[in-house]
Parts: structure tokens; C-alpha cells; sequence
């Protein structure tokens, strides 16, 4: 461990874990009018997956980790894994380059760098907060961040169909660790607690209503994970909307217009 991080291995690389634990999220009046919107939305298709877009783009597939194998800045990289969602999506890929992710992770979670002692990861809050302010984090500027139920899969879902991503944060437990589906360890005893591993965070990108399964985008590779797995591990969540990004021509991939955005924009206001 360095700073508050965890480093390890996952599935043959090296990656670091860098959300702090935190309270459990609820986001008070905002969660109110986002379950409103969530509500209002048609019913989402049965499968969904941005990720293959990016993927086609991506020399063998992986995106590529911007820096969260050497440092805690999942809540960074996660911005710029789903900035390649969303221009994969709507033609060529664009990677955040890994000098503008380590500048946003010095600014907005106070890393110095070649200073251990501050690799301390993020808070989802205070990097949405700053994804959301002139500038924005790792390349892009959303125009609002959504929190969402965590707790309600229809919401998830929507959230990946209608915006493209849904950015969890996640309390990993150390059962999670080189299974190439997080899924329920039953009667793995300690090594299943929530947490037991360390803090993530991560961006659902697809998901599988017939299977049952989402699939992360996280440390540049799909990490398929079971809706239960999600329900028991997941302990803050949010989507949002970036016009130019996910809707650069006035269509987004799924065929939502920039007015059906506008108008969700509009319901959380």
C-alpha cells in the first residue's frame, strides 16, 4: 500500500485501487429529480454495448489503463474510459493522453507527483464536481452529472442505453480479485465483505438483461459482473450527459436527438 491505495493484480496486470471508502451515497434533492427523469424514460432495450465500438478501435481490445496500474486514479481514468466511450460511439476513438490524466489527478485529488505520500485516489463527488466545471477532467467537460439509484437495476440500464455509461463506485471484495466474472463468492467468508479489498470506481458501459450481466469498462479491459454482484457491491452511482460528445450531429448512437437530451436537461434543472 501507498498513500491510502491498494496495489495488486488483476487478471495479469498490475492495477491500483484508489476510491477512498466513503459513507454510503444518497444525494438528496438531485437523486430525487434524477429518479423523476429515470422514471419518465422509455423502457430500455434488452442489451446494450457501447463497449465493442471502442474495443474495434483499441489495439487488442484494451483501452488502455491512464495510469491506474502505477497510480490511484481510478476516479480519473474512469472520465477518460468513458470519453472513448462516447467518441468511439460516434466515430474515431479519442484517448485522453496520460500527461492530461495525471494533470487532472495532481489538480482536482492533490497528487504530487513522485510524491507516494499524496497517492491517495478521489472522491467521486469532488471529481464530478470538476468533470462538470469549466475545463472539466481528462479531456472532456460533461454538461451535468446525474446520480442515480444505485440499488435499481432498470436505472443502470437506462443510464448505459440512454447516456452511455453509468460510473459506479464500487467497495471491491478481495473474492473479486482475478475472477474473470465478478460474481457472488458464497461461502467465501471474509474475503466477500464489501470492501475487503478496496475502494474503485469504474464505468458500466453494456449490459445483458438475458444473461444478467453489465459489463465494466476498468483497467482498460471488460469486466463482466452479475446484476447481484452489482446490487451487492455498488454503493454510489451516477450517468450525465455530454451533448458534444454523445451527441455531436444532433443524434446520439442510440437515436435519441440533442432536443431529448435538452429536454432531460430541462427535468433536472
Amino acid at each position: 500500500m501507498t498513500g491510502s491505495v491498494v496495489r495488486d493484480t488483476h487478471r495479469g496486470q498490475d492495477v491500483v485501487l484508489g476510491r477512498p471508502r466513503r459513507s454510503p451515497f444518497h444525494g438528496g434533492h438531485d437523486l430525487v429529480k434524477a429518479a423523476r427523469l429515470m422514471d419518465s424514460l422509455p423502457t430500455q432495450p434488452s442489451a446494450r454495448d457501447w463497449l465493442k465500438a471502442a474495443e474495434a478501435q483499441a489495439g487488442g481490445g484494451n483501452l488502455g489503463l491512464m495510469l491506474n496500474g502505477t497510480l490511484g486514479d481510478c476516479t480519473i481514468a474512469a472520465k477518460g474510459h468513458i470519453r472513448q466511450i462516447w467518441t468511439a460511439n460516434n466515430g474515431p476513438m479519442v484517448t485522453t493522453p496520460d500527461s492530461v490524466i495525471l494533470a487532472d489527478y495532481e489538480r482536482v485529488d492533490g497528487y504530487k507527483d513522485g510524491d507516494a505520500s499524496t497517492d491517495n485516489g478521489g472522491v467521486m463527488s469532488d471529481v464530478n464536481t470538476a468533470w462538470a466545471a469549466p475545463g472539466g477532467v481528462a479531456g472532456a467537460q460533461i454538461d451535468r452529472v446525474i446520480p442515480i439509484r444505485y440499488q435499481v437495476l432498470d436505472d443502470i440500464m437506462k443510464s448505459v442505453d440512454r447516456y452511455g455509461f453509468a460510473d459506479c463506485g464500487l467497495a471491491l471484495p478481495l473474492s473479486a480479485q482475478n475472477q474473470a466474472v465478478w460474481t457472488l463468492a458464497i461461502g467465501a467468508g471474509a474475503s466477500a465483505d464489501k470492501g475487503s479489498w478496496g475502494g474503485h470506481d469504474a464505468a458500466i458501459v453494456a449490459y445483458d438483461q438475458s444473461t444478467g450481466l453489465f459489463v465494466f469498462e476498468t483497467w482498460g479491459m471488460r469486466q463482466p459482473a452479475s446484476f447481484d454482484w452489482v446490487l451487492a457491491y455498488v454503493d454510489e452511482a451516477y450517468t450525465g450527459i455530454c451533448k458534444p460528445l454523445w451527441c455531436p450531429s444532433g443524434t446520439a448512437p442510440n437515436g435519441y436527438t440533442s432536443a431529448d437530451l435538452d429536454a432531460d436537461l430541462a427535468a433536472l434543472a
